[in-house]
């Protein structure tokens, strides 16, 4: 009911506020900020004051230009486990990677490894039995579901936890486009060749995730677990001279962060910006801004799927193809496949890769995280991957666009009217 809404809205923010004493911004790093870009500085605050995320130094990045890179990185760490693992993922489905990861995560709780799943409730409806959680919890493994379907018409089950967060002894952490499925590491085939991107951190950004896996879980369980402190590492071994921010974004407190950051790169941008996404229902807002863009002779770049999972929605998508061309965006389609992958990099010093798409669902409704990256290291590895990536795409001119059937573009532009519910 509408009543579960706002008593949930009262929670969350009252999580926040409690969590704010676990994520102090250490002001060294952002004078340092200041001195170098005022610009970036002003998005830190912005990014610390809405959601309380401070920025810190960057530390050990590494990027997985696919799920089937990241996947066997993945496994190492979690066997290096002593403490706790964390995991809160959209999407939990049986099949070879999950059955690698339980096998882990299994022996680890059996050695006294707290560990805890989070999923989202749709997976209820055709990949885990109800009883799932339960069966989890025999083996040692805490679990919470996130709003589980059940009969009962209700607005909160617009508001899904889209996120994908891995956890390890708050040493390491994970965060991008990948669930645990099959599809996600190429080994079943769904729509092609699957084009995913994570990112694994280190350092104090660890911390940010933490707080927001265990804000989750407090809001979800009702009661609050013992002292965040016990999951919170300090360490301060940063080795690179860029920065970083680990940001969550909820649909409850009337900040569109990951719509904002998007938006920063896209304002702070002098030379090029380079976007890959699945999906493009984005509202007037934010397509004026990406015009504008490029209208003003910066180099635009987007990379859409070649093989959609959802063809109503890439209906929608096409309908704004017309006036992304007009403006002289390079519009790309991944011919091999699917693009999972959600990033966007500016000037080749700023990034943001996470589990934000771009469309109404993930900019309105969804919980989401991402990790917003200035003059880190690892963008140089983004950025030739962006450019290896274009290699396998075709793009669409006038003349291709020309050939697109009239009548998918009509269902497209009659299902724009519903977008935010697609």
């Amino acid at each position: 009911s509408e009543i579960d809404v706002i008593a949930i809205k009262k929670r969350l923010a009252l999580r926040k506020e409690e969590n704010r004493k676990y994520l102090l911004q250490n002001m060294e790093v952002l004078e340092e900020l200041k001195e170098i870009n005022l610009s970036e500085f002003y998005q830190a605050n912005y990014l610390n004051k809405v959601g309380h995320f401070p920025i810190s130094k960057a530390s050990i990045l590494e990027y997985f230009p696919l799920g089937d890179d990241f996947y066997p990185d993945l496994l190492a760490k979690l066997r290096e486990a002593k403490d706790f693992i964390f995991i809160e993922i959209f999407i939990l489905a049986p099949g070879k990677m999950w059955n690698n990861i339980l096998e882990i995560l299994k022996e680890k709780a059996k050695e006294g490894v707290e560990v805890r799943i989070l999923y989202d409730g749709t997976c209820s409806l055709t990949l885990l039995k109800r009883t799932y959680p339960e069966e989890l919890k025999s083996l040692g493994i805490k679990c919470l579901v996130f709003s589980p379907i059940v009969p009962i018409i209700s607005t909160a089950y617009n508001n899904r936890d889209h996120r994908k967060i891995f956890i390890i002894d708050g040493k390491y952490g994970y965060t991008g486009g990948a669930n645990i499925a099959d599809e996600y590491i190429n080994q079943l085939e769904r729509f092609g060749h699957w084009k995913d991107t994570m990112l694994r951190f280190s350092g104090d950004v660890v911390n940010n995730f933490t707080v927001l896996f265990l804000e989750m879980w407090n809001l979800i369980s009702k009661k609050d677990l013992e002292n965040y402190d016990n999951y919170l590492v300090k360490n301060n071994k940063a080795n690179d001279e860029g920065f970083i921010i680990g940001f969550g974004d909820d649909p409850l407190d009337n900040e569109q962060v990951g719509k904002q950051t998007y938006l920063h790169i896209l304002k702070a941008a002098q030379k090029k910006v380079d976007i890959i996404m699945p999906y493009f229902i984005v509202d007037g807002e934010f397509l004026d801004e990406l015009l504008h863009t490029a209208k003003k002779g910066i180099q635009v770049r987007l990379i859409l799927p070649g093989i959609p999972d959802k063809k109503l929605v890439n209906y929608v998508a096409k309908t704004f193809y017309k006036d992304l061309l007009d403006a002289g965006i390079l519009l790309y389609e991944y011919k091999k496949g699917f693009t999972h992958a959600k990033m966007m990099i500016g000037d080749d010093d700023k990034a943001i890769i996470g589990t934000i798409n771009l469309d109404y669902r993930s900019l309105y409704l969804h919980y989401e995280d991402g990790v917003y990256l200035y003059k880190a290291e690892v963008i140089k590895a983004m950025v030739d991957d962006y450019e290896k990536t274009i290699l396998l795409c075709q793009q669409v001119t006038d003349k291709e666009f020309k050939k697109y059937s009239k009548i998918k573009l009509l269902i497209g532009k009659l299902l724009r009217l519903f977008g935010p519910l697609l």
